[in-house]
């Protein structure tokens, strides 16, 4: 201990030799070299970890990469999770499209989870992702087809203390009980496993079936008299309601905390742990970057939890290189496309080492390697390219992603790069990913940004053939679309109205067209069109102007009309379609919006609904409107516009 806190030294020893079953391996050929020196294995078939490594598994450093991050992921309810990315979790098990029992028959798994996760403040995500750890994806433990009692009725009355076909220990009892006493434990479940634990497998199922019949006391009343987990959505509900309340409720909120209970602030430091299996967090993190790509929700805001120890060392060898004595060696790495354009370096390939590699990296122009923007993409071996780089490469392949925008690539002139890797070996290694040298990039100056030329479309604006110019009564939107050409890329694109704010999002929408190059003097041409509400507009004259935002050498926002505001008429006046303070459009007024809009008017985030943003009224968005939306859903204020 050190000033409050858990030093790296005493949170080893509590993870090894305080207690040898705190962490396992699994009894097969590729772990041999994790296992402790003194060979215990358990009547699990499990063997005891070696401290090394235990050591590399709890050094957080070791999985600071786009999957394994995920084993630092808060644990809570987060909006962004959908019902979809929970039919993702429990696709391919038994658990897909299959409906629940008793009141929740109308269910599946999958919004049950969603349901109870809502409830319970936790991620319907790690719910099912434990269940699909704990039972696999067939689903065929007794613990949750309900003849649990038939089972240990057969172990005990053959008295099997043995192996059973599997190679599972069995060590049934040879005294103590009656056939009527052991299937008495029929029509029970435990679908997350909960107090499955002892000395052989009899022992084991004994007492998670024993969890299962004892159920959830706080539920009694609730559910009829009858606390036990006597139906498959009393058992997952139930099994959710602890692993809330006795481990995310208590600092154990990350997979990485629930296989390592380090966080002083829990009741039950170290021994009250989740898992046993070393890559019990490994998995997780896994299972959940898989679900969050598969449902594009790899961009979404995540909040992760990283402990920081008190006296760590430089590095902690992954148990394969220790036991391999070799020296870190590049055994081979292909570039499948590189491309360099307006300052940035993108570069897609693979890269094959004898260690395990720790992260990848660039310099540029023979300066410091900067460990950033390089990241590894996990092998697909479902794919055949991936097969083969595998064949290629290594055990240890990798595949990897640059995509580099440093401010040295946005300067005239020839530029070299290099891309590093940092291998986890006996010593930390960098050694080239490109063995035949660096590459060469060559920066031009465009000068300064300028819009070249345009053309607004002024006929069939909209489906329905509208005219651009012209309102019709109770029209609510305003459709406009055209070409323009600028000398650089563009980064957005957004519109003002009368000269107010200028805004950027959804709105308008800008695509790259190489067609129209020869017609834009000598720039690059876009394609655009947009809808814009109208609806808060007062009747009268109008005038609209766009814009675009290009990225160059310096930023630049140009009105991509010239100066040219096109004149607009409005009739009539319709419904407002916009929901006052609700900035990020979800319909909700919320902590969100305050956000959201504190980032708008700050100037970090270029998107706002612009109607929705004005809460005040006055026609400008400023931080009088962040002050006025903070005291409205904080009620202070009784309404907004």
């Amino acid at each position: 201990m050190s000033d409050g806190e858990y030093t790296w030294d005493h949170c080893v020893y509590m993870e090894t030799d305080a207690n040898v079953k705190r962490s396992l391996v699994h009894n097969s050929s590729p772990y041999v070299n994790w296992r402790h020196p003194s060979n215990q294995q358990f009547d699990s078939g499990w063997w005891r970890a070696s401290v090394e490594t235990v050591k590399h598994f709890m050094d957080p450093r070791n999985f600071f990469n786009d999957e394994q991050i995920f084993q630092f992921y808060d644990l809570k309810w987060n909006d962004s999770i959908t019902l979809d990315a929970v039919k993702a979790v429990v696709r391919g098990t038994f658990m897909e499209n299959k409906k629940l029992d008793g009141k929740y028959s109308d269910l599946t798994y999958a919004e049950f989870f969603y349901q109870i996760g809502k409830e319970l403040d936790v991620s319907p995500v790690y719910l099912a992702a434990r269940v699909r750890a704990e039972q696999g994806t067939a689903g065929t433990s007794p613990l949750i087809n309900g003849n649990v009692g038939d089972m240990l009725w057969y172990y005990y009355s053959n008295k099997m203390t043995g192996k059973d076909s599997a190679g599972h220990i069995i060590n049934a009892p040879t005294s103590g009980y009656t056939e009527a006493n052991l299937k008495s434990y029929n029509g029970y479940y435990n679908y997350f496993n909960i107090g499955s634990a002892g000395t052989g497998y009899f022992e084991i199922y004994k007492n998670g079936i024993t969890e299962a019949k004892k159920g959830t006391p706080d539920k009694k009343d609730e559910w009829g008299g009858d606390a036990s987990w006597n139906m498959h959505w009393k058992s997952i509900y139930g099994g959710a309601y602890s692993a809330t309340n006795k481990y995310v409720n208590d600092y154990q909120n990350t997979p990485y905390f629930q296989k390592f209970n380090v966080d002083p602030r829990s009741s039950r430091n170290f021994w009250g742990q989740y898992m046993q299996s070393i890559l019990g967090s490994v998995g997780m993190a896994t299972q959940s970057y898989n679900t969050f790509k598969e449902n594009n929700m790899i961009d979404l805001p995540y909040t992760f939890l990283i402990p920081v120890y008190n006296g760590m060392p430089d590095y902690t060898p992954h148990p394969d290189v220790l036991a391999s004595g070799a020296s870190p060696a590049l055994v081979n790495t292909y570039v499948d496309e590189q491309s360099f354009d307006q300052g940035v370096f993108s570069l897609l390939g693979w890269v094959g080492y004898n260690f395990e590699m720790n992260r990848l990296g660039y310099s540029i122009d023979g300066g410091e390697t900067v460990w950033e923007d390089v990241r590894l993409i996990p092998l697909d071996l479902s794919v055949k390219e991936d097969v083969g780089v595998v064949n290629a490469a290594g055990s240890k392949a990798q595949r990897y992603r640059a995509e580099i925008t440093d401010p040295l690539l946005s300067q005239p002139g020839a530029h070299t790069i290099m891309i590093k890797a940092e291998l986890n070996g006996k010593t930390r290694v960098t050694l080239d990913v490109f063995r035949d040298g660096p590459v060469t990039v060559s920066t031009v100056d465009n000068g300064e940004a300028r819009i070249t030329n345009h053309c607004i479309d002024r006929e069939n604006d909209s489906a329905s053939g509208r005219e651009l110019s012209y309102f019709t009564e109770n029209e609510a939107a305003w459709y406009i679309k055209g070409w323009f050409g600028v000398n650089r890329d563009i980064k957005n694109i957004g519109f003002s109205i009368d000269g107010k704010t200028q805004v950027f999002g959804r709105y308008i929408t800008a695509v790259r067209d190489g067609s129209l190059d020869p017609y834009t003097a000598g720039g690059k041409g876009y394609r655009f069109e947009g809808e814009i509400k109208t609806s808060y507009l007062e009747p009268g004259e109008h005038t609209l102007e766009i814009y675009v935002v290009t990225d160059g050498g310096d930023t630049a926002v140009l009105n991509a009309l010239r100066g040219e505001a096109i004149e607009m008429v409005k009739t009539k006046d319709a419904v407002k379609l916009h929901v006052p303070g609700d900035i990020n459009c979800d319909t909700e007024v919320n902590n969100k919006d305050i956000v959201a809009l504190f980032n708008f008017v700050s100037g970090s985030n270029v998107f706002a609904d612009y109607e929705a943003a004005d809460v005040s009224g006055d026609g400008t968005v400023n931080n009088k409107d962040i002050v006025l939306l903070f005291r409205y859903v904080n009620g202070g204020a009784d309404e907004i516009q």
